[in-house]
């Protein structure tokens, strides 16, 4: 913005002394150009604010800085009138479904769980209660709630009630997380969680600043994981920490092998012109393709200290615990296996082929059951739910239920 401003304060100069000089008027015509330029581009990088695109626009001009995050205060991924909308930024889950909703398919209860029923806090003493956590197949995109495993399960399944704490999006921290805020304090007798490893949901992903590059994307509200001594400590993510420079250094440009401190395209007056950062983006994109395939794996450690935590809870709490685990069990971190073994008596292992075998014994073809956003349709919840109370009643639970 200084750059435009000096920029026509030398244009009226120049135009008071082009025609006393002819140098003058070949000045003015270049710098008349070149203000063309630095105008069009900012035009175009106002834009890309507008759409919520482009993390290395931040930190690189004061006044393009408060223009993103005045358009953040209101255009985030959570957008009246969309699906989105069925949503709500959390300050300790980054987001999570939203209270008392009715959006289409989509409907809340008040207690924020995908249900037109609310929940008594403690389970009546005649129902078995089954608290279901994890991703978009868990929370059923793109069907109606009654067209829901969770729902068809509880529905179809005398002394059966079931919680969907399902969130599209989430991984294992945000369900954990969600776990301990939401669902501890219903009491569950029982706590799916459709996946256990820790990935690339999980914490901030820097390919999602490349790949995606759009401050809408649920992608960028999450939970940052850290260990300190030993202890499991998170924070709340959304892309107004952007405008942290050390979080730019560590999401953006230590991933793309940039030290803002010794770069020569981070200096000030290349990115107070609006060339000169158009320049700097331009050379970053192209570093990102370069490592765009690099696979970014996710920390056993923390893992580990969650499911720990995780099977702690639950065991104190007097829940047991069901994890879908991939095929190969042995493709767990070791740390993870041992931590397994340890609460035996606290979890149930199952592996992710259940359903597949489910499948083929009926002789479904696997992409008939999927909708349009590639989620099951009512039919694939319904084998679903059967599958998963084929596992329930495989063992006897809290009370002799």
């Amino acid at each position: 913005m200084a750059c435009l401003i000096i920029l026509f304060v030398a244009l009226i100069f120049l135009n008071y002394f082009r025609d006393k000089s002819k140098n003058g008027q070949w000045y003015f015509l270049l710098i008349f150009y070149y203000f063309i330029v630095e105008v069009t581009i900012f035009i175009f990088f106002i834009y890309q604010i507008y759409k919520a695109e482009n993390f290395f626009l931040v930190g690189n001009q004061e006044g393009l800085d408060a223009i993103s995050k005045f358009r953040l205060s209101y255009a985030t991924y959570f957008v009246s009138g969309r699906r989105d909308f069925f949503y709500k930024v959390d300050d300790e889950l980054g987001y999570t479904v939203g209270r008392d909703k009715d959006i289409g398919k989509y409907v809340s209860n008040v207690q924020s769980i995908r249900s037109v029923q609310n929940f008594s806090l403690s389970p009546a003493p005649d129902k078995l209660r089954l608290a279901v956590f994890g991703d978009s197949f868990v929370f059923c995109d793109d069907e109606k709630n009654e067209d829901t495993w969770p729902h068809i399960l509880q529905s179809e399944t005398k002394g059966l009630e079931v919680l969907n704490f399902g969130v599209s999006g989430y991984g294992l921290s945000q369900s954990f997380l969600r776990y301990l805020k939401d669902g501890l304090r219903f009491q569950p007798d029982i706590i799916l969680f459709n996946y256990i490893s820790y990935g690339s949901r999980d914490d901030i992903n820097p390919k999602d600043f490349w790949e995606f590059n759009n401050l809408r994307w649920a992608s960028f509200y999450r939970v940052h994981f850290w260990l300190e001594n030993e202890k499991l400590l998170s924070k709340s993510i959304t892309p107004f920490d952007l405008f942290d420079i050390q979080f730019r250094k560590q999401y953006l440009y230590q991933p793309l092998g940039i030290d803002l401190d010794s770069w020569f395209w981070s200096s000030k007056i290349i990115s107070s012109s609006n060339v000169g950062l158009m320049i700097k983006q331009l050379v970053i994109h192209s570093k990102a393709k370069q490592v765009q395939n690099q696979d970014f794996a996710g920390d056993s450690k923390l893992n580990a200290k969650i499911v720990h935590h995780l099977l702690d809870t639950a065991k104190h709490n007097r829940s047991k615990v069901i994890f879908f685990v991939p095929e190969d069990y042995s493709d767990l971190p070791a740390i993870v296996q041992n931590i397994l073994n340890n609460f035996s008596g606290t979890v149930f292992i199952v592996s992710n082929s259940e359903f597949f075998r489910a499948l083929k014994e009926k002789g479904i073809d696997p992409q008939s059951i999927l909708n349009r956003s590639n989620h099951y349709n009512r039919k694939g919840n319904k084998i679903y739910a059967e599958t998963i109370l084929k596992i329930l009643k495989s063992k006897t639970w809290g009370g002799g239920r």
